[in-house]
């Protein structure tokens, strides 16, 4: 056996971070077999788990490992790295330290604090080694271990705790939640703007999308991050000197005085009132002169290099601005998913006090539809409820009663809090499931390469409370991605013209979000029959777009469409038709150890006593489906409660549920 090796550092994309790919002699020759943690050398060291090599790179003498891994040994691919023989026996670690590199990665972080060590489970990690954070955006999100306990390289486990590191730089004055993705972007584009790469670089950006979102925060943000003047024209302000003083409504000589200040960014703010107002008979000269000085700002911008304007819409942009690429690039602001509300939230409640009951995330599940300033608002009442005092759960449930969410009518694109673990039995449709959703979303390139047609949608049918919407909420959050969930019920209960239109922008959102899974749930909902005046029976006309947007997947590569209905016999043989869907699996009702699994899901909340046997119980719930088996638990639960109010003794504790309680419950008792 070798006392160390020197091999060739390769780096690709496909290979698992913290992960090094060795031909078989190489591992021999160490002493090692697969799945052996060793130290690697190059201009760092760091701890990276050994697997086989690839086919292609055997008896090559060299070291496959992802560009991650690569970059924690500070080496580049052809280098020579260092392997040493010693087996590396990590303790797990009680606590590990990262550190983010900017405010706006450090707040998504710590959104998602509790949730982020499943992704590195089993990793061993050094003081200094970098982590990706996964995102469903596509800028990667990098952070550093910057301390650990116990000392020395440990491994990530399930009771890791982890904390963030207290940047060592003050973040910006002016803070943003929710939209890291549409800031990096931006970020990109200011960078092209007033670099000296002199390639083609956009003058001007449109961001559009729900008012309330920060879409003009973000703007002033990046002007101070870039050190650059910063001109806001509020098409509000422009509009009431239109009025009273049109003679004064000059911008002529905005840019050049601008230019005098070096760098700077022009914020052309809440144009969405230009376009509100162009037809209102009195308004319609004034909203003309106000548009005609902006699109002449807009074109003078190619004179002036040093300066790029920002446009701000929350709903439709007068349509002369959109003309001749006056806005060389429109970005749409969607509304956050439940990680970017935890982010708001918790900037919102830096400087407050709340009790320890108070978990941003849970807050944040019941937020959909809410704009950034939504929460603000609901973080600002709970506070004026708390009276000075910490803000409890229930100042913030009363709050939200007395806020409504701004843009509850809107597509949402969420992630999902079903955990994967809760999904019980399934196993082969949860694997079928997740290799096909992965490799479709995922693989795209290699189906393209092998000529095959990747799955694009699947059919999912069974028995009422089988678990179907559980299995496909689970399976986006596990994986994670973009998830659009549309109920066909409430769909065709909304007028014919908005429902056309809303299924249309779950499409269109989808198509931005990529990857991303659309779920239509009770898809036999959209296939009740009518009668019209005539007495004739037809379909809802909504069938007829979505076939055409089924049909138009093939096009549109990072979308997945899962749909989900208790009657396969409503549906008609068009949406049955080959290629509409790729697949249809039948979720069958659960068997014993399933339902043994589900009852011990739903009861492991319960305060349970020790004569509880979930065997008997798994072979007394027979025939009852999942949704059945949780609504039993429940129920038992309440019944407990009821005999704790019942009693004159007063208890600390919870109640203690007995298999009595279970045995009455399953005997339909109250």
């Amino acid at each position: 056996m070798l006392s160390d090796l020197s091999l060739t550092l390769l780096e690709s994309p496909e290979v698992e971070d913290g992960v090094l790919h060795l031909d078989g002699a190489d591992l021999r020759s160490l002493g090692l077999v697969a799945g052996d943690v060793i130290v690697v050398e190059g201009a760092r060291r760091t701890c990276l788990a050994v697997q086989n090599a690839f086919v292609g790179d055997r008896n090559q003498r060299i070291a496959r490992v992802s560009p991650l891994s690569a970059r924690n040994l500070g080496s580049l691919s052809g280098e020579r790295v260092r392997l040493l023989p010693e087996r590396i026996k990590a303790p797990v670690a009680e606590l590990v330290t990262i550190q983010a590199e900017d405010d706006v990665d450090q707040i998504h972080i710590l959104a998602r604090l509790k949730q982020i060590g499943s992704f590195w489970n089993k990793r061993t990690v050094s003081i200094g080694d970098s982590l990706i954070v996964p995102t469903l955006d596509r800028f990667p999100l990098l952070v550093t271990v910057a301390g650990i306990q116990p000392q020395g390289p440990v491994q990530i486990g399930h009771a890791t705790e982890f904390a963030v590191a207290t940047r060592k730089t003050e973040p910006a004055s002016i803070r943003i939640g929710g939209l890291r993705e549409i800031y990096r972007t931006c970020q990109v584009l200011v960078k092209d703007r007033f670099g000296v790469s002199g390639g083609a670089a956009p003058r001007s950006v449109l961001l559009t999308g729900p008012a309330g979102m920060g879409k003009s925060r973000m703007v002033a943000r990046l002007a101070q991050e870039t050190e650059c003047a910063f001109k806001v024209l509020d098409a509000y302000q422009l509009l009431d000197r239109a009025v009273v003083q049109p003679d004064l409504l000059d911008l002529g000589s905005l840019l050049p005085e601008l230019a005098r200040h070096g760098k700077a960014i022009l914020l052309l703010d809440h144009l969405e009132i230009l376009a509100l107002l162009a037809a209102d008979s009195s308004l319609g000269r004034s909203v003309y002169a106000v548009v005609a000085q902006l699109c002449s700002l807009l074109d003078d911008l190619t004179a002036h290099p040093q300066i790029m304007a920002f446009g701000v819409g929350a709903k439709e942009i007068e349509p002369r601005f959109l003309h001749s690429g006056r806005f060389d690039v429109s970005l749409p602001v969607d509304l956050s998913n439940r990680w970017g509300r935890a982010e708001v939230f918790l900037m919102a409640t830096e400087t407050l006090a709340l009790e320890e009951t108070v978990d941003p995330a849970q807050f944040a599940a019941r937020t959909g539809g809410m704009t950034s300033g939504d929460i603000v608002r609901v973080v600002r009442t709970a506070s004026l409820l708390a009276r000075g005092g910490k803000i409890s759960d229930f100042d913030l449930s009363q709050a939200l009663r007395s806020v409504e969410p701004s843009a509850a009518g809107n597509v949402l694109c969420d992630v999902p809090t079903t955990m994967w673990d809760e999904v019980a039995g399934l196993d082969d449709i949860k694997e079928l499931m997740y290799e096909t959703l992965v490799w479709s979303l995922y693989q795209y390139d290699k189906f393209l390469a092998s000529g095959v047609r990747p799955p694009r949608s699947i059919l999912l049918s069974g028995g009422q409370g089988t678990g179907k919407t559980s299995l496909v909420r689970a399976l986006a959050g596990f994986i994670p991605m973009h998830f659009i969930e549309v109920s066909c019920p409430l769909l065709i209960g909304r007028h014919r013209e908005d429902c056309a239109r809303y299924l249309k922008e779950c499409f269109s959102l989808a198509r931005r979000k990529t990857p991303c899974l659309i779920f239509l749930d009770d898809l036999d909902a959209l296939f009740e029959t009518f009668s019209s005046g005539s007495g004739a029976t037809h379909q809802h006309p909504i069938v007829a777009q979505l076939l055409a947007e089924l049909d138009m997947l093939a096009t549109h590569a990072g979308i997945v469409v899962v749909a989900a209905t208790n009657r396969p016999d409503r549906l008609t043989p068009d949406i049955l038709s080959a290629g509409r869907f790729d697949f249809a699996v039948t979720l069958p009702m659960p068997d014993s150890l399933a339902r043994k699994r589900i009852l011990q899901i739903h009861a492991r909340k319960l305060l349970l006593s020790t004569d509880i046997d979930f065997e008997r119980l798994a072979m007394a719930t027979q025939g009852m489906s999942s949704a059945e088996i949780a609504n039993l638990c429940n129920r038992v639960g309440l019944m407990s409660l009821r005999q704790a109010f019942a009693t004159t003794e007063t208890s600390a504790g919870l109640p203690v549920v007995t298999a009595d309680l279970f045995d009455q419950a399953l005997r339909g008792r109250k």
